[in-house]
């Protein structure tokens, strides 16, 4: 699977999203003030823009995860094929989209704001990840070493991201 084809994927899925709104949006606000616009251009070329952005933050974000899991492979010579890093990579990204957030405000509810949050939503990533290993067929071996190593680079980003108290100056 090329990066280019999943790029030109994701930004027709969003130019789909973004044009249907878009026009929808058009269309009733033309027949509120009854005018006769033209209106489909104009429409075409905002969802045309406006799906650039999303589709680029989501590709930074898959090209992290994949040069992750690159480098975890390589380092340490794990039997995975680049096919399969890159399906795991969309895999992850979808699922840090979609249910990383709900795990961690469930664990917010339950263990509080704390580092065993942080622990807790982990914990679902490594098993995120182990699935997606056993579906692509991963060896055992290789696919708990790479739920660990993709697990524990989420946690660095993620403590890298973390608001930090600034210190103030003038105390």
């Amino acid at each position: 699977m090329n990066f280019l084809v999943i790029t030109g994927f994701i930004y027709l899925i969003f130019f789909r999203v973004f044009f249907f709104f878009m026009y929808k949006g058009e269309k009733k606000e033309a027949e509120e003030s009854k005018t006769n616009e033209k209106y489909l251009f104009s429409t075409f070329i905002g969802a045309l823009l406006l799906s650039l952005i999303p589709t680029v933050v989501i590709m930074i974000i898959v090209l992290i995860i994949t040069g992750s899991t690159s480098v975890i492979v390589k380092s340490l010579g794990l039997d995975v094929d680049f096919t399969q890093i890159i399906i795991l990579s969309l895999a992850l990204v979808c699922y840090l989209f979609t249910l990383d957030h709900i795990f961690i405000a469930v664990g917010k509810h339950i263990l509080g704001d704390n580092i065993l949050n942080t622990v807790f939503a982990s914990l679902f990533r490594f098993l995120c990840v182990f699935s997606v290993g056993a579906i692509c067929s991963f060896g055992i071996a290789d696919n708990i070493i790479m739920s660990i190593g993709l697990t524990v680079a989420c946690l660095l980003l993620e403590f890298i991201s973390l608001d930090h108290p600034k210190e103030r100056l003038d105390d």
